[in-house]
């Protein structure tokens, strides 16, 4: 009897924890350290192995057992009673079906990568990634990190401290204290309490800075339907960019952007061929005869440059028709401004572009 109470454990799921990587000499990547695995309900997890030269007793694997694992009747190994994620933590397994990290996510976490939310009661440190499946709720900070959400939204209580180098971006909503010096894109919309400085905004749906300062300075914003907030711009009139245009909603616009194409083309064409004629007159007169196939592409490109001014004629009188009809129907694509729209703010509504010269 004695003998099965000594034995060895043989772990079911994990692989080994940071003390076990390696010795101190062994280089160990904190940042990517596996924390989780999936498991199904009834999963084993750890197993007792009896062994006479063991060093673990059978008693001891009840000290393994943290939230959502059961120990089997006889007491020998540790299963998982739901369907979720296996992690250790303070030695005990648990099985969740949420990520939580209780502190920061850091050299101590490494990056996380998580079929499911995350909930992090902390920041998310600069250089530090984390990936989840479902939703992402940071109750701190994200500094010069990103934060990905494949099917969900991303809540950041506090703000993001960019550096230029955060960015995050969700398949549906992002809510957030504020956004300084940020990469930030979301399918749905996009809620902001306090500012949005110096950053690069995209939202499929739309944006709003409107709680507390409700300010927008510096950066660049797109949105399909509406930008709105207190105030846009600054007295040192940093270039801010506020764009809204919904192609899918409105098939002018597509037709708008073909036709701008068209013109750049045209124009760029056009000084190509005022180059060549100017390379052919410059001969012609430095020689006493042109040869007469010099003299027959001097009549063709004069004719070219005919044609190419008519065609530049028909599209910029086509845009002006497009702007006038796209202007028309930008009911639902709007940019609000409850206080103060400073100079230096340019805006582009459905491919119309606009431009704030002073204080309003």
């Amino acid at each position: 009897m004695s003998n099965r109470n000594k034995g060895t454990l043989l772990w079911a799921v994990f692989s080994t924890d940071i003390s076990e990587q390696g010795s101190t000499m062994d280089r160990v990547d904190y940042k990517n350290i596996r924390k989780f695995e999936k498991v199904v309900k009834g999963q084993t997890l750890l197993s007792f192995i009896p062994d006479e030269s063991g060093s673990i007793r059978l008693t001891e694997i009840d000290d393994y057992k943290g939230r959502n694992v059961i120990l089997s009747d006889d007491k020998s190994s540790l299963s998982s009673e739901i369907d979720g994620y296996a992690y250790k933590s303070n030695k005990r397994i648990n099985v969740d079906d949420v990520y939580h990290v209780l502190g920061d996510v850091g050299y101590e976490t490494g990056n996380i990568r998580f079929n499911g939310p995350v909930v992090i009661n902390g920041d998310v440190l600069s250089g530090f990634r984390v990936e989840a499946m479902g939703d992402v709720e940071i109750g701190g900070n994200v500094g010069a990190a990103e934060v990905y959400s494949q099917t969900g939204s991303i809540t950041v209580n506090n703000g993001v401290v960019g550096l230029g180098r955060a960015k995050l971006l969700a398949s549906k909503n992002i809510y957030c204290g504020f956004i300084q010096d940020a990469n930030v894109g979301a399918r749905g919309d996009i809620e902001v309490k306090k500012y949005i400085f110096n950053s690069e905004i995209s939202s499929g749906g739309y944006i709003i800075v409107s709680e507390d300062e409700g300010v927008i300075r510096g950066g660049s914003l797109f949105a399909r339907s509406i930008i709105e907030a207190n105030v846009i711009g600054s007295e040192n009139q940093i270039h801010t960019e506020i764009k809204i245009s919904d192609h899918s909603a409105n098939p002018l616009l597509a037709e708008m952007d073909r036709a701008r194409e068209e013109l750049e083309d045209a124009i760029k064409t056009h000084k190509q061929l005022i180059k060549q004629e100017e390379f052919l007159l410059l001969l012609k007169s430095r020689l006493k005869n042109l040869s007469q196939e010099k003299i027959s592409e001097l009549e063709q490109l004069e004719k070219r440059k005919k044609l190419i001014l008519v065609k530049q004629e028909q599209l910029e009188k086509r845009l002006a028709e497009i702007k006038a009809e796209a202007l028309g129907k930008s009911d639902d694509e709007k940019v609000k401004i409850m206080e103060f729209l400073y100079p230096g703010v340019k805006f582009i509504i459905n491919g119309i572009e606009l431009y704030s010269e002073e204080k309003y």
